[in-house]
């Protein structure tokens, strides 16, 4: 989990402007130094204070209204919110500007119909960050959060093993006027019995969701084995779909409407029972669209055969309809991972070299502010060595959810891998003699200087 870089910094920034400008700077409240609860502090805390909760079980149920900051000195592994599997961990109703801010904690076991861990009700904006979700159950909407006319960002959590039983969103619900911003967060083994379903997410009416550099694998619902969204708004981006199920249809993510996009995702190893292994716009023909993405391995077909996606500059083991799609190996690192299954979260994920999934997207379809892949690297780094096959200026974005970001540690270095060795001096002997793909002394083309400068430099690794 990443941490929060600067705060000191910022946080004393802060200080020296509201202390120039007049401003009274909130309080810090304690606990268990201060108070003896949770709750206690809360009640006790104005706007813009700060409440720091110390390591421990804490086992209440909280009810917020202030724009404040609640959040743990040692972070979730050491601060956990309990609801015993009998109550709701956290209500947050109507809070005001400029936001509530809750941070570092681990919410488990709560338990209610709508939002077990947090349910948010008429809040202007509440941030969620570093925070870990696991084995809530929420009875009918949202197991981990639910968002009723809410604006919540959350941003490096964890959501694993939530679920709802009654209608949908595993880990997170929303409807009526909510958005989400959900960004470099993880959502592992929640599940929806649901009618509606959304293994994880469920985006409901008038709801609508932003998902950046998100990972999700081995979400399971009735239909929609990871996001469902229903008379509702989706961007998703720079994100990975990796064995995920639907005991129906669409394995990864339903759709019934055109408000739908997906850019740079990868798509492996999801399934359906009956059509739609990664994608199926159920209102078809609702032209959801797809691009720069990649499908492979997903079950039974890739989007269904109704026409509601209109994809585009995407590599599918099926050839889709539509500019610029391939159909070719992506070249995984690792399709399968040490266990040797695919589907299960161990497997990497990542494009090698010379992969035709470099440089091959779609650069008009690159969301604003959406520049940075599932690692967090620059979404435009040329591969002097591969073609340029999609479109735009140069640099083109590369396919799939991971830039591929040649970066070598020596000019020899053609695979990117981080050294010298038999597959570079493959790739070297396959141009020699005819093409520039083995250059290493940069005069133009592949010959003996070029072998003998490689040979130099074998068994090298980059530190």
């Amino acid at each position: 989990m990443s941490s929060i870089r600067g705060k000191s910094t910022v946080v004393a920034l802060a200080v020296t402007l509201c202390a120039f400008a007049g401003v009274a700077v909130g309080d810090v409240l304690n606990v268990p130094g201060d108070y003896d609860s949770i709750q206690a502090a809360i009640d006790a805390a104005s706007t813009g204070d700060e409440i720091i909760v110390g390591p421990g079980e804490y086992h209440e149920a909280l009810h917020l209204t202030k724009a404040l900051t609640l959040r743990s000195s040692d972070g979730a592994e050491a601060t956990t919110l309990d609801g015993d599997d009998e109550r709701r961990i956290l209500l947050c109703e109507d809070i005001p500007q400029p936001e509530a801010r809750i941070e570092g904690f681990t919410f488990t076991r709560g338990y209610a119909p709508y939002g077990a861990g947090v349910r948010a009700i008429s809040c202007s904006q509440i941030y969620v960050a570093e925070c870990v979700f696991a084995e809530n159950h929420g009875t009918s909407f949202g197991g981990a959060i639910q968002l009723n006319a809410t604006y919540m960002t959350v941003s490096a959590c964890q959501f694993a093993s939530n679920r709802t039983d009654g209608y949908s969103g595993g880990a997170i619900h929303l409807y009526v006027s909510s958005h989400i911003d959900l960004r470099d967060s993880v959502f592992e083994s929640n599940y929806c019995t649901g009618t509606a379903s959304g293994g994880a997410i469920a985006v409901s009416t008038g709801g609508s969701a932003t998902i950046d550099r998100c990972l999700f694998v081995a979400n399971i619902g009735e239909s929609a084995g990871a996001i469902l969204v229903w008379n509702g708004g989706a961007q998703v981006m720079n994100s990975l779909f990796n064995g995920n199920v639907s005991t129906t249809y669409a394995g990864a993510i339903e759709s019934n409407t055109p408000d739908f996009s997906c850019v740079n995702c990868t798509f492996v190893n999801n399934s359906a029972a009956t059509v739609g292994g990664a994608i199926y716009v159920s209102s078809a023909p609702a032209a959801a669209v797809c691009a720069n993405s990649l499908f492979w391995g997903n079950s039974p077909d890739t989007l269904g055969d109704n026409g509601g996606v209109d994809a585009s500059y995407c590599n599918a083991d099926e050839l889709l309809n539509g500019d610029g799609n391939i159909s070719l190996d992506p070249m995984f690192v690792d399709s399968v991972g040490p266990d040797g299954t695919p589907g299960t979260g161990d497997e990497n994920l990542r494009i090698g070299y010379p992969s035709p999934c470099i440089d091959a997207g779609n650069n008009f379809a690159v969301i604003p502010g959406a520049d940075f892949d599932l690692d967090g690297k620059s979404r435009f780094v040329d591969d002097p060595r591969i073609p340029d096959t999609g479109l735009g200026d140069p640099p083109i974005v590369d396919m799939g959810a991971y830039e591929f970001g040649y970066t070598p540690c020596h000019a020899a270095d053609f695979s990117g891998d981080g050294q010298v060795d038999q597959t570079d001096l493959g790739i070297l002997l396959a141009y020699y003699g005819w093409s520039d793909g083995g250059d290493t002394d940069g005069d133009g083309d592949t010959d003996q200087a070029d072998l003998g400068v490689l040979l130099g430099v074998y068994g090298e690794i980059c530190e």
